[in-house]
Parts: C-alpha cells; sequence; structure tokens
C-alpha cells in the first residue's frame, strides 16, 4: 500500500529495484560500460623514479658543489675570526681590569668589535652568494659627540658582540661541516669506484705508502685496497661509497642550514631594530591613512559647497 508524505500530502511512489549490472537489458541497448578508477601504480612509479634520480644527481649538483664550496672558505674564514676574537678579547678584557690597562684594553675591545662586524658583514655576504640566503644588514654605528661618547657606542654595539658570538661558534660548524665534505669527496668516491682503481693498481703492480699523519684513519681506501685481494671483494665496499653519496649531501646541507640561521640570528639587524622598523611603518601607515581620509572629507565637503 502507499503511503503519502506527511509534508507534502502527495503519494509516494513505490521502489523500483534496480536491476543488475549484468542483466539482460535488450538486443539494442547500449553496453554498460563501468567506471574506471585510476590505478595509482603509475604516480607511486614517477615519484619513486623521480626520487632515485634525484638522489643520484643530489652528489654532483650545482647545489653541493656551492654547499662544499661554502663548507670550505667558510673553514679558512672561521680559522683567523676565531684567533682574532679569542685573543683580542682575552687581553681587552685582562688588560681592563687595571686602571693603567684600561688606556689600551679598551680600545683594543673597541677595534676588536669593530672587526667583528667587518668580518661578520663578509660572513653575511658569503652565505648570500653561496647559499642564497638574504639577511639584511644590520644599522650603522651612530656616532656621539666626544671621545667617552664614540667609545660608549662602540663597547655597547649590539651587533659587534653578536658578531664576535657568531665567529666563536662557526669554528666547530664549520670543521663539522668540512669533515662531512671530505668523507664525500674522499670516501664515497673512492669506495664508488673501488674495483676500478683497485684493479689498475693489482695489474700494473702499484704500491703506495701511506704517511704516517693518515694511518690513525683506518677507513682510508688506500689501505683497505692493500688488504683486499680480489676483485669480488672490492664489489663488496661499492655499497659503502653509495651511502655515502646519498647521505653525505643531506648532513652537509642541514650543518649548513644551522648556520644560516645562525647567520639570520646574529649577523642580522638586532630584534630591537625591526621592532622599531615595524613601529615606525605603522606609523606612517596610519599618518597616511588619516591623510587620505582628510582629503577626501575635504573634497566632499568643497562639493558639496559647490553645489
Amino acid at each position: 500500500m502507499d503511503s503519502a508524505n506527511p509534508v507534502t500530502g502527495q503519494q509516494a511512489h513505490p521502489t523500483v529495484p534496480s536491476a543488475p549490472d549484468d542483466a539482460w537489458r535488450g538486443t539494442f541497448a547500449p553496453p554498460v560500460v563501468s567506471p574506471v578508477h585510476p590505478s595509482r601504480t603509475p604516480r607511486d612509479r614517477i615519484w619513486f623514479r623521480q626520487t632515485v634520480l634525484r638522489l643520484l644527481r643530489d652528489p654532483l649538483s650545482r647545489d653541493t658543489r656551492r654547499q662544499c664550496a661554502y663548507a670550505a672558505l667558510g673553514l679558512l674564514l672561521a680559522i683567523p675570526g676565531f684567533v682574532f676574537i679569542v685573543v683580542a678579547v682575552t687581553v681587552g678584557f685582562g688588560m681592563s681590569l687595571s686602571f693603567a690597562g684600561m688606556l689600551v684594553g679598551l680600545p683594543l675591545l673597541m677595534v676588536t668589535l669593530l672587526g667583528a662586524r667587518q668580518l661578520g658583514a663578509l660572513h653575511r655576504r658569503l652565505a648570500g652568494r653561496l647559499l642564497r640566503l638574504q639577511v639584511e644588514s644590520p644599522p650603522p654605528l651612530r656616532p656621539q659627540p666626544g671621545a667617552l661618547g664614540r667609545a660608549r657606542v662602540a663597547l655597547t654595539d649590539p651587533v659587534g658582540w653578536r658578531a664576535s658570538a657568531y665567529l666563536l661558534l662557526k669554528l666547530p660548524l664549520s670543521a663539522l661541516a668540512v669533515i662531512i665534505a671530505a668523507y664525500l669527496l674522499l670516501w664515497g668516491l673512492p669506495y664508488l669506484t673501488f674495483p676500478i682503481w683497485w684493479e689498475i693498481l693489482h695489474v700494473n703492480g702499484v704500491v703506495i705508502h701511506v704517511p704516517g699523519w693518515l694511518m690513525w684513519w683506518k677507513p682510508d681506501p688506500v689501505l683497505v685496497a692493500q688488504s683486499v685481494h680480489s676483485l669480488a671483494v672490492s664489489f663488496a665496499l661499492v655499497p659503502a661509497g653509495v651511502a655515502v653519496l646519498l647521505y653525505c649531501p643531506w648532513w652537509l646541507r642541514q650543518c649548513n642550514a644551522v648556520d644560516g640561521r645562525l647567520v639570520a640570528r646574529l649577523l642580522g639587524p638586532p630584534l630591537g631594530h625591526r621592532v622599531r622598523e615595524l613601529e615606525e611603518t605603522r606609523a606612517h601607515a596610519v599618518d597616511d591613512s588619516a591623510a587620505r581620509l582628510r582629503r577626501i572629507e575635504r573634497d566632499l565637503h568643497d562639493g558639496a559647497q559647490a553645489q
């Protein structure tokens, strides 16, 4: 029995069961095509192929070469910068403990902070050139009149002290990055091509004498080559080279990323300066909007009077 719809008052139609998909629909009925759901297998294969190719190209890519160059140049700049800051700050503070020594210690600290500013600017430009890191330059010193004013400005310069802290932290980071780059070049590539040059050495009977200062490095490929006596065993070391080539660029990039964060935090403008810039920008925006509003009200008033 058909039941009426309580809202519309119309008679409800009986539900007709739908025919199954494989039911016969007549001789001239169009065939029923079942919806085709796209398979995720081709997409997964494309993603896997792209990932493998990217991992294989990454050790020899331009970005990896820039990372290695930044690590090497950073270490060359970090060593004299570290020595300069440690020696100058230690001597300056030590001499400033006595009244007579302040005449030499305080000027030495002033020169040290000014030099730290310049070294920080050099590291900031190097990071911008090789790491593509855009960091704003800190504000310049605002000299005050008189010798005491200039000394107070130089000794209380937050940019100089933050640059000194960066130069102290730069040396261990640069040393770690250079070690990773050295493993990439001196450990990954030799083990990746280990069977080739092992065969060349043993066919020609070449004997390489390792210097004593390298004997401590047990994974040295030359030392390992002297203990390998068959070509089949040499192929077992190829996966070690592949693993180093795949992992070292990632570790090097992470190490330089930490260095980049230190550059942005310690060599950029101080937080107070940025807050003042935001406040000034906000004040200018408020003044511009108020002037525009007054101009609109004046135009409306002049237009009403003209009518």
